[in-house]
């Protein structure tokens, strides 16, 4: 069904290793599965192509990322589309499915922080992430308190990240908690 050459444009368009290819048609299956199963049941019936792939890329983060919010690389390699439009449609499908994702964005700040590494020197938590999740992350800082210090790049790096000592306990305290 898939050739040696397509396995290989597939791991690398969804961010991958060659052997889970299989596994991960599976869930792109599953998400089509159920595109098709709303149009024909007449839910959820976009009518410009942004809204598609929006609804595209909700059924993506249940199925194919497994309830994780994929990086803006993966949404513009899938939808090939550009960094702009890959980090706009991120930006709009949060915008307008942010209940519907809230789990997604919680998996993915638990992982984010998860990978997360204490410099005690420079007193700040070190993470390497695409823009989009620190978006993510710092909208949810701002619903916690206001007052709390974003997240920000670390000078010098494309995706090195800082967090200052009270956001990254506010985060955890926010994981901890469970749903607002």
């Amino acid at each position: 069904m898939v050739t040696d050459s397509e396995r290989a444009q597939l791991a690398y368009a969804l961010g991958i290793d060659p052997a889970q290819v299989p596994g991960a048609l599976d869930r792109l299956a599953a998400a089509a599965t159920e595109e098709y199963l709303d149009m024909v049941l007449g839910r959820h019936l976009p009518r410009r192509l942004e809204e598609l792939r929006e609804q595209r890329l909700v059924l993506l983060v249940r199925h194919l990322f497994a309830g994780r919010l994929p990086t803006e690389e993966q949404v513009g390699r899938i939808f090939q589309l550009t960094p702009t439009q890959s980090r706009a449609l991120l930006r709009g499908v949060m915008a307008k499915h942010r209940y519907e994702l809230a789990d997604a964005v919680r998996a993915t700040l638990d992982d984010t922080l998860r990978r997360a590494y204490e410099d005690v020197e420079a007193g700040v938590w070190e993470v390497t992430a695409d823009a989009a999740t620190i978006d993510t992350i710092n909208a949810e800082l701002a619903a916690v308190d206001g007052s709390l210090p974003q997240v920000t790049r670390r000078r010098g790096t494309v995706s090195q990240y800082e967090i200052r000592p009270s956001a990254y306990q506010a985060l955890r305290d926010l994981l901890a908690t469970g749903p607002g």
